[in-house]
């Protein structure tokens, strides 16, 4: 029952956190956690005792999901992140309203934006 609930709230709370935009690469590490649990635990032995055509036909959506999350976890939220909004009203304040010079921010920022 624990880990029903466990899992259940972290699926909530990182689901939350990738549609807001916010802490994107790291909500995506329990989701591909529980992903691939999910496959080990539940389909995996579809795939064994019924074949892969039973087997493609269960885990069609999950496997979706799943290659969505790695990407997530690849590209991160990409140029409309909340994450990515923050650290620019960051920049603005501490420059002035000039943009960011400083080296960090800027690879911070090439960082965020890399994947897209």
């Amino acid at each position: 029952m624990f880990w029903s609930y466990f899992t259940g709230t972290f699926e909530i709370v990182c689901g939350l956190l990738v549609i807001a935009g916010l802490f994107t690469r790291v909500a995506a590490i329990p989701l591909l956690t529980t992903m691939i649990t999910a496959y080990f635990t539940a389909k995996l032995p579809v795939l064994i005792d019924k074949g892969f055509l039973s087997f493609a036909q269960v885990y069609r959506i999950d496997y979706a999901l799943t290659i969505l999350v790695a990407m997530l976890l690849i590209y991160g939220g990409g140029r409309w992140s909340g994450d990515l909004r923050i650290l620019r009203s960051l920049n603005n304040r501490s420059n002035g309203g000039q943009g960011s010079k400083s080296p960090v921010t800027t690879e911070l920022r090439e960082t965020i934006l890399s994947g897209t």
